[in-house]
C-alpha cells in the first residue's frame, strides 16, 4: 500500500479560512448551562438520600430540562424527525433516574455547550504540530453527513469542484488510490463505511484499522461515515449528527473524544459547486457500495477488472511471463496490487480474472449482460495474449 508523502514543514503551509459555523448556534447557546447542570447534579444526591422523594423531584427536574433543550434547538432553527427527536430526548431526559448519574450530567452538559472554537483549536494544533486529523461522522441517514464533511474538508484545505472524486471514496478496497499523492492538510473522506459482511469482512476491518495507523504523521486527514458508530479505534473524535437547519443549511453535531460527549459543533453544507460534483459522483458508486458490501458477483468482476487496470499488472502478464497460468495471475496481484483483499477475496479475484480472459471470446456482446460490466481494455490484452501464446 501506497503511503502518503512526507509532511512539509509547518511554516510552509498557507493560513487556513475563519471556521464558518463559529456563529450559527448563536451567542445565548450555552445560556443557563452552568444553573441546569447544577440542579440536575443535585437531584441526583437528593434521589440518593431520599429515595421517596424520587418521582416528584425526578418529574420537576425532567420538566426543567425539557424546556431549557427544546427552546434552544427551536432558537436556533434545529429540527430533526420526530422519533430520532424522541430517541434523543429519552437519553438526554430519561423517564427515571440514570443508573450512571455522572455521564448523563456530563451528556446534558455537552448538549449546552458550544464546542466550535474547541474544534477549531484541536484542528489547527494537529497540523501545526505535524499531524493530522481522524474523525468518524455518524447519524441518521438524511442529516447531510456527506456535505458536512466536504465542507469541513474544505475548510482545511480547499477543494477544487473538478477534483471532489479524488477525495471522497466509496469502495473500501480504492481509498488507497485517494489517499496516494495527497498534501498535508488535505482530506480523504470514506463514505457509506458499512459494517462488512460475509468471508474476508474481518480482514477488511483489520486492514482498514492498519492503514489509519499508517496516516497518524502523514498530516494528511481521514474522515469515515457510517449511519452507525464503527470501531476505529485510531478516531480522534466522533462527530454525531443530531439536527439540522433546512433554510440556513448547517447541521449540530455532538462531539465525542473516546466514550465522552464534550460540545456542540454547528457545520455549514458545502459550497453549491461541490455538492454537484459529489452527487453526481456518489450516484454512480451506489450500486457498487452496496455491491461491496454483500460480496455479490458484480463486486467480484468489478474488483478484478480495477486489478486490469494496473500497468504493472498488465505488463506482468501480457509481456514478461512466457504463458499466463492462474497462478500467474495470483503473483501479478501479490506483487503489483495495493488493493485492499483478504485471502478469499484475492482468490475470487483471481478465479474470475482467469475464467473471464480466457472465456472472453465465447461471452462476446453477452459479458456485459452476464457480470453487470463491460470489458476493458486490460482484460482484452491479456485474453489475447493468453490465446496467442495457447495457439503458439
Amino acid at each position: 500500500m501506497t503511503a502518503p508523502s512526507a509532511p512539509a514543514p509547518s511554516s510552509t503551509l498557507p493560513p487556513r479560512r475563519a471556521w464558518p459555523g463559529r456563529s450559527l448556534l448563536g451567542n445565548s447557546w450555552e445560556a443557563n448551562r452552568d444553573y441546569v447542570t447544577r440542579i440536575l447534579s443535585a437531584a441526583y444526591n437528593q434521589i440518593a438520600e431520599d429515595p421517596a422523594q424520587n418521582w416528584v423531584l425526578w418529574q420537576a427536574v425532567r420538566a426543567k430540562l425539557s424546556k431549557v433543550l427544546t427552546e434552544r434547538w427551536r432558537a436556533s432553527g434545529l429540527r430533526t424527525a420526530r422519533m430520532y427527536r424522541d430517541a434523543l430526548m429519552a437519553r438526554a431526559v430519561p423517564p427515571e433516574p440514570s443508573r450512571a448519574p455522572g455521564e448523563h450530567v456530563a451528556l446534558v452538559r455537552a448538549l449546552l455547550t458550544d464546542y466550535n472554537d474547541a474544534f477549531v483549536e484541536h484542528c489547527e494544533y494537529r497540523q501545526e504540530t505535524d499531524g493530522n486529523l481522524h474523525f468518524e461522522v455518524t447519524g441518521h441517514t438524511g442529516m447531510a453527513k456527506s456535505s458536512c464533511a466536504i465542507s469541513i474538508a474544505d475548510w482545511l484545505s480547499p477543494i477544487d469542484p473538478a477534483r471532489v472524486k479524488e477525495y471522497v471514496n466509496f469502495d473500501l478496497s480504492e481509498l488507497h488510490k485517494r489517499l496516494k499523492d495527497k498534501k498535508p492538510r488535505e482530506t480523504v473522506i470514506q463514505d457509506e463505511y458499512l459494517a462488512l459482511t460475509g468471508e474476508g469482512a474481518r480482514t477488511d476491518a483489520a486492514r482498514f484499522a492498519n492503514l489509519e495507523d499508517t496516516l497518524r504523521a502523514s498530516q494528511v486527514n481521514l474522515f469515515v461515515l457510517s449511519p452507525r458508530r464503527q470501531d476505529h479505534a485510531t478516531m480522534q473524535a466522533r462527530l454525531e449528527a443530531l439536527f439540522w437547519n433546512r433554510a440556513q443549511r448547517w447541521t449540530a453535531f455532538l462531539v465525542w473524544v473516546e466514550d465522552t460527549p464534550l460540545g456542540m459543533l454547528s457545520v455549514p453544507w458545502c459550497r453549491p459547486e461541490l455538492w454537484t460534483e459529489y452527487q453526481a459522483f456518489k450516484k454512480a458508486n451506489t450500486a457498487r457500495t452496496l455491491s461491496g458490501a454483500f460480496r455479490d458477483e458484480r463486486h467480484i468482476a468489478r474488483t478484478g477488472l480495477q486489478v486490469l487496470e494496473d500497468e504493472r499488472v498488465i505488463r506482468y502478464l501480457t509481456e514478461i511471463v512466457p504463458k499466463p497460468k492462474k497462478a500467474t495471475v495470483e503473483e501479478a496481484l501479490t506483487h503489483f496490487c495495493p488493493m485492499m483483499l483478504s485471502a478469499a477475496q484475492k482468490a475470487q479475484v483471481v478465479e474470475f480474472i482467469w475464467f473471464a480472459a480466457a472465456e472472453l471470446t465465447r461471452f462476446g456482446p453477452e459479458f456485459e449482460w452476464f457480470f453487470g460490466l463491460p470489458p476493458t481494455p486490460g482484460l482484452r490484452a491479456v485474453s489475447e495474449a493468453m490465446h496467442a501464446r495457447s495457439t503458439a
